[in-house]
């Protein structure tokens, strides 16, 4: 998991009030599932209070390239990693543990469930031609 500068803008975003979660996908086990404890543990400090993830959908041509890529990449660790994905897929041992891991640790950090959406909703579909703004700001 790279972050490009979102644990200020999730920290800014907390600090506003804005409820925020995190998104740790695709995961891949035997490459970055083993980040899952640091990854959650830097975006609970940034203020994130729910969290999801999903394991990589990977297509039989996107797979293709993603294993000769990841075989280039990571030569050692590219043969476990390309099993243990290919196990997840069928929802096989490497994904239990992945989303055991995942579970301990949200448990362990006080993750919760995401907030209920508002009712009634307040987006708002701006006027023909209005220009677009943010958090109200036109």
């Amino acid at each position: 998991f790279v972050e490009y500068g979102v644990t200020a803008a999730r920290a800014a975003l907390a600090d506003a009030g804005v409820p925020v979660g995190v998104s740790l996908a695709p995961l891949l086990p035997g490459l970055n599932d083993e980040l899952l404890p640091q990854a959650l543990q830097a975006a609970w400090e940034a203020g994130a209070r729910w969290a999801w993830t999903g394991l990589a959908r990977l297509t039989p041509p996107v797979a293709a390239v993603f294993e000769e890529r990841l075989r280039e990449r990571v030569p050692l660790r590219a043969e476990g990693a390309i099993q243990r994905l290919r196990a997840a897929k069928e929802g096989g041992e490497a994904h239990r543990l992945t989303m055991q891991v995942f579970n301990l640790w949200t448990r362990r950090l006080g993750y919760g469930p995401p907030p209920p959406w508002p009712t009634p909703s307040p987006f708002r579909r701006p006027a023909r031609g209005a220009p677009l703004g943010l958090f109200g700001a036109g």
